[in-house]
């Protein structure tokens, strides 16, 4: 997932907790695979514990697109003596 061990992953309701964190000024980068990553810089105190929050734009969602198959069989018009070279019944 990521090259260092201070990552996490959110529960079911968007909350994550990183543990055991040093104390430190850190870039953090909140991930989705179809939206814009959102970084962002916090200091962790010597208490460890910081509130940070992330909202991503819905409006950049980049998901991919899928074309729709209608037709899910060759039609009987296009047998091998129909222009499939190479096609032996039954798999056309």
């Amino acid at each position: 997932m990521v090259d260092n061990p201070y990552y996490a992953k959110t529960k079911r309701n968007g909350e994550f907790a990183i543990d055991r964190l040093p104390p430190g000024t850190y870039q953090v980068v909140a991930w989705h695979p179809h939206l814009k990553p959102i970084e962002r810089e916090m200091t962790v105190p010597a208490n460890g514990r910081v509130t940070i929050n992330f909202e991503f734009d819905a409006g950049s969602v980049q998901r991919p697109i899928y074309e729709r198959q209608d037709k899910f069989r060759i039609g009987p018009e296009a047998h091998p003596g129909h222009g499939l070279d190479g096609c032996e019944v039954p798999y056309c």
